[in-house]
């Protein structure tokens, strides 16, 4: 039986991102289920890391919010490719209180559209907003479209609101 440590760096790699992206997968609240046949490009990132790397790809600059609706304990970055667009994520928790916010930014593929369940929300510049509650993960999101970038803004609180979400977005 081979040791770990005579494997090949490539071999080695290969299998820490499948054992990374199972992890993931298994514990972190589903902001991840919302990029299809996802593809991690770049983790365990610092969020200034993934922004910028995120700022250098598409070669432009991103707003993000000035309004956060959690205290913040702990935060990572990453980026994502779906076969069409990169996303970043950028994660953020009170690991006192176990909530959760997550800002997913990616090119939007289309004009948004609200499923039967959305709720379709005014924002303070004249756009909508689309908010939708995912009860099997207890996950309060917000879809919305602004310069050119498409925003999710998911949130796992027992004191998320929509109009908490929007705050956020008008705040960008």
């Amino acid at each position: 039986m081979h040791r770990v440590t005579s494997m090949n760096k490539r071999t080695r790699a290969l299998l820490l991102s499948l054992v990374t992206f199972v992890t993931v997968a298994a514990t972190a609240p589903p902001a991840h289920a919302f990029i299809v046949n996802q593809q991690i490009i770049d983790d365990g990132l610092t969020l200034s890391e993934a922004l910028d790397k995120f700022q250098r790809l598409h070669k432009r600059k991103l707003e993000l919010p000035a309004t956060m609706p959690i205290a913040t304990t702990s935060t990572a970055g990453e980026l994502y490719y779906d076969g069409t667009t990169t996303a970043l994520v950028l994660s953020y928790a009170d690991d006192r209180s176990h909530e959760r916010y997550k800002i997913v930014v990616r090119k939007p593929p289309a004009p948004l559209r609200p499923h039967s369940a959305d709720k379709v929300l005014p924002l303070r510049d004249g756009s909508s907003a689309l908010y939708r509650y995912q009860s099997a993960h207890d996950v309060h999101r917000l879809d919305f479209q602004r310069d050119g970038w498409e925003y999710w803004l998911l949130l796992t609180s027992p004191h998320a609101t929509p109009e908490r979400l929007v705050e956020v977005a008008n705040s960008f």
